[in-house]
């Protein structure tokens, strides 16, 4: 995460009447991916499981529902408060972290030492100002329309809470809370990181981001008074909550969701990112093999735990020259640093003397087989396919 340039004034706590901020507005677009650092220029070579290394060198890495449209229109706006997480991410065409919670993640990044940040209210005909500027796709840059962080702060929240299924989804939610059970804190953790590894890529990355945003509101716990346990208590019931909740169920289940949520606040080194495996065959089943290379193997592989499956690409360091071996770490840099819906997910690395083993999404969809037939992608259609 990025930290957004510039501190702004706090002294109002409502909404501007002028629309001033143009310095502020350059040095925030020059900031634009402060949420999940999304590479703007291009894409180095991929590695799916049908292309050699070399094929799609200014490209992106595809995944296997991927699309592509060449047209690149630009995305239609619609309403976001109150509208289901793949709806609005569908609509905006903007990655995986929608629009509203980027601007006020940016607007808030250096106002977290504020007491009470995200206990206090703001004016209700504000709120609902702001909240019809995004509904209609003015998406504005907060700077520019307020100087308050209170506002902003229940702006967030007020999206949180609108949304009518949970960032952890309903299907989850036993699962999650019988983590809880277990008193070490290992075991948990390897529990939730699996729970987190099996939800929707855009309820994820999400998740991820917003979490991490997060911890580093709860870094000011001095100041703000916004401990971890604090911050569980006011979001719990946006992130993970029982879709046929009773008064009893609340009572009983309470401690345990904000123990989840403490958890992933405090330890999301544990809970994100890929896995380093010591043994690849301890975690996964490796089955049918795909295809071979003369620098890979690509093989179908099971995940033993969660049952998932995946593609295994088993390459052998000493068939890669020094420049390929540069490629295949910058694929695997690029990777540990991106969840977008047009790139492949990264799941898990394995590194011997003589091995080196990645676990991956399969390739394929429209833009696989666009790149496949092209043979390249431009720098000027990564970055547009990066941003549908």
């Amino acid at each position: 995460v990025a930290r957004v340039p510039s501190p702004l004034p706090s002294s109002a706590m409502g909404l501007k009447d002028s629309n001033d901020g143009t310095t502020e507005e350059k040095k925030e677009k020059e900031n634009e991916s402060i949420l999940l650092s999304v590479p703007r220029d291009s894409f180095l070579p991929g590695f799916g499981n049908t292309l050699p290394l070399e094929l799609n060198s200014a490209g992106v890495l595809t995944r296997r529902d991927s699309t592509f449209f060449p047209s690149n229109a630009p995305p239609s706006s619609s309403k976001v408060f109150g509208m289901d997480l793949h709806h609005v991410m569908e609509h905006q065409g903007m990655g995986y972290v929608p629009v509203v919670v980027e601007r006020c993640v940016r607007f808030l990044w250096d106002k977290v030492e504020i007491e009470g940040i995200f206990r206090l209210g703001a004016g209700k005909q504000d709120l609902d100002r702001l909240m019809e500027m995004f509904d209609k796709g003015e998406n504005p840059y907060l700077h520019k329309v307020t100087d308050s962080p209170i506002l902003v702060s229940q702006l967030l929240k007020t999206f949180f809470r609108m949304l009518p299924e949970p960032i952890m989804t309903f299907d989850l939610y036993k699962k999650f809370i019988l983590t809880q059970v277990s008193e070490d804190k290992e075991e948990r953790l390897a529990k939730i990181r699996d729970l987190c590894d099996t939800l929707p890529d855009s309820n994820h990355a999400l998740l991820e981001s917003f979490f991490l945003f997060l911890r580093h509101v709860g870094n000011s716990e001095s100041t703000n008074r916004m401990s971890s346990r604090n911050i569980a208590i006011i979001f719990a019931p946006s992130f993970l909550r029982n879709k046929n909740e009773t008064p009893q169920s609340m009572l009983t289940e309470q401690g345990a969701v904000e123990g989840v949520l403490v958890d992933i606040l405090e330890n999301p080194e544990n809970i994100f990112g890929i896995l380093n495996v010591n043994d690849i065959h301890d975690r996964y089943e490796v089955g049918a093999q795909i295809e071979q290379t003369p620098h890979a193997i690509v093989s179908k592989c099971k995940d033993k735990k969660t049952g998932e499956t995946y593609v295994l690409k088993s390459v052998k360091k000493m068939n890669l020259s020094s420049k390929e071996v540069q490629k295949l770490q910058s694929e695997i840099a690029i990777l540990k640093k991106v969840r977008h819906p047009q790139v492949i997910a990264l799941r898990a690395v394995c590194e011997t003397k003589k091995n080196m083993y990645l676990i991956t999404e399969e390739a394929e969809g429209q833009l696989f087989q666009h790149i496949a037939k092209v043979g390249v992608v431009g720098e000027n259609d990564a970055c547009k396919i990066i941003q549908q």
